[in-house]
């Protein structure tokens, strides 16, 4: 990768859900004055992914996250917290299935890094990708472990949204990046799958299947949209305006006095 990109902001669909919760909160992690704090979900949903990534990213993860992941620390009865013991449970069950058997000899944490030209780079990391040349195919998935298959309610749009209404954003965008990365699959046949699955017992799986070909992306709505929402927060984080939108709620709000003030008149 060349030295300007190296040097350019990197925004990732992630950041998304970042900006979405909290201006202010984004501004500071990409100023590098808030760091988020790990919370158990995230380590749990970090650790589905290593296992189901192969031997070494799961011995690189515990590794690096092993503190943070063993109870009682320096007792007789240390050892791994139970919602990581479940987690390897939850990776069996997956390991298991036909949908993972049949990515066997797909790429895994395919990262990208690919310049804007706006001044900012776009990265991120496809879980699953498989470019099969001899058949003219590419095909990507992304792992979703999930709370339920319920609907849950989106503050921005005051709707009620599918689980995986968002992942099916996330996956256009990789089939992007993976059209900028190899324009030599750029005339491919597409399929993508969402496989989402619970994260406590019984387990369950939903699978979403979006198929068409690369060529197409140029002109998807879905590949319109999430670029532009990049694009759109690229712009507002850097603007001084973002660091007046806080939502009030977040560790960075609190850590940064970002009280909420609720005024009222007396009765």
């Amino acid at each position: 990768m060349n030295e300007t990109i190296e040097k350019l902001p990197r925004f990732s669909f992630s950041d998304l859900y970042t900006y979405d919760e909290c201006v202010f909160q984004l501004a500071e992690k990409k100023a590098k004055r808030f760091v988020e704090p790990k919370s158990e979900a995230m380590i749990v949903g970090g650790y589905i992914h290593a296992l189901l990534e192969g031997e070494k990213a799961t011995s690189d993860y515990i590794v690096n996250n092993y503190d943070l992941m063993v109870g009682n620390k320096g007792k007789k009865n240390e050892g791994v917290k139970v919602a990581y013991q479940r987690a390897e449970e939850v990776a069996l069950f997956v390991k298991c299935t036909d949908v993972y058997k049949g990515y066997a000899d797909a790429e895994k944490e395919t990262k990208f890094a690919i310049d804007s030209g706006k001044g900012y780079v776009i990265s991120g990391v496809v879980d699953v990708l498989k470019i099969d040349h001899e058949n003219k195919k590419v095909e990507i998935a992304d792992w979703k472990s999930v709370a339920s298959f319920d609907e849950s309610f989106n503050k921005e749009t005051r709707t009620y949204d599918a689980w995986y209404d968002r992942a099916v954003e996330q996956l256009s965008l990789y089939a992007w990046a993976v059209k900028q990365m190899h324009p030599d699959a750029s005339d491919y046949a597409l399929e993508m799958k969402v496989v989402g699955f619970t994260k406590t017992f019984p387990y369950n799986m939903q699978i979403v299947e979006i198929t068409g070909d690369m060529e197409s992306l140029e002109m998807s709505t879905s590949v319109d949209v999430v670029l532009a929402k990049i694009d759109n927060m690229a712009y507002a984080i850097n603007d001084e305006t973002a660091q007046d939108y806080y939502c009030h709620a977040c560790d960075c709000c609190a850590i940064n006095k970002k009280f909420k003030v609720i005024q009222t008149t007396m009765m």
